[in-house]
């Protein structure tokens, strides 16, 4: 954490979400916090790391049902073979949320949320 800014930079195993969490950020059923960027400035933002061990076709098709729901338009969608990288806005918010299928062992999906608030 910077003592200046308040800015923090948190990754490892057995994350939280802080309590004061973005509520509009959607957090996929039983996904694992990964890791947690806040920064805490003139243009504030946030990214969070999730794992998921649900198939990429299950959480993507959740993924865009949430953000339709919640009301936000899709400004950018990128599709390549086992990812894809789609961008939100609404307001004075935006947020990028890649997800990428985990090809390793563990199979599932991978997911980076990017929430901005644009100025």
């Amino acid at each position: 954490t910077d003592t200046k800014s308040g800015s923090s930079l948190t990754f490892g195993e057995g994350l939280k979400l802080p309590d004061d969490f973005p509520k509009d950020v959607p957090i996929y059923p039983g996904s694992r916090v990964k890791g947690i960027i806040d920064v805490k400035q003139e243009g504030q933002g946030l990214n969070v790391t999730l794992e998921s061990s649900d198939a990429f076709a299950q959480v993507k098709d959740w993924y865009a049902a949430e953000f339709k729901k919640g009301g936000w338009p899709e400004e950018a969608s990128y599709l390549t073979e086992g990812s894809i990288m789609r961008t939100y806005t609404k307001d004075k918010v935006s947020m990028n949320v890649v997800l990428s299928e985990k090809n390793d062992e563990s199979r599932g999906t991978a997911v980076i949320i990017t929430r901005g608030e644009n100025m």
